[in-house]
């Protein structure tokens, strides 16, 4: 048999503005998206945040992930705080839901 092979590329208009200024680098970004990434249509973000981009920090995305529905992620406002620990403890009644986030 005879082997087929198709290729098939696909065109996207994203717009995209960096700040020199802003206080985090692009490692930080890529660190949140791929914590969210696991959902399929956060991946084409990552994907696009990963490609060679201008120096900064992109503080507006806008990106398709349907023909008709785009992405906007905006970082408005910053800043650094310290959280007390007790905040990131999980309490001693919690149980884990199964079926909630399966594809995690």
């Amino acid at each position: 048999r005879e082997l087929v092979c198709k290729e098939s590329k696909k065109t996207f208009k994203a717009t995209i503005a960096m700040s020199q200024e802003f206080p985090l680098g692009i490692e930080s970004l890529l660190n949140v998206l791929e914590v969210i990434a696991p959902f399929k249509h956060f991946n084409k973000l990552r994907e696009f945040v990963q490609m060679k981009l201008p120096p900064g920090f992109p503080v507006k995305l806008d990106i398709p992930v349907f023909p008709t529905i785009t992405a906007t992620v905006t970082f408005q406002e910053f800043r650094y705080d310290e959280f007390d620990e007790s905040t990131f403890t999980i309490p001693d009644d919690y149980k884990e839901d199964p079926s909630r986030f399966p594809d995690l």
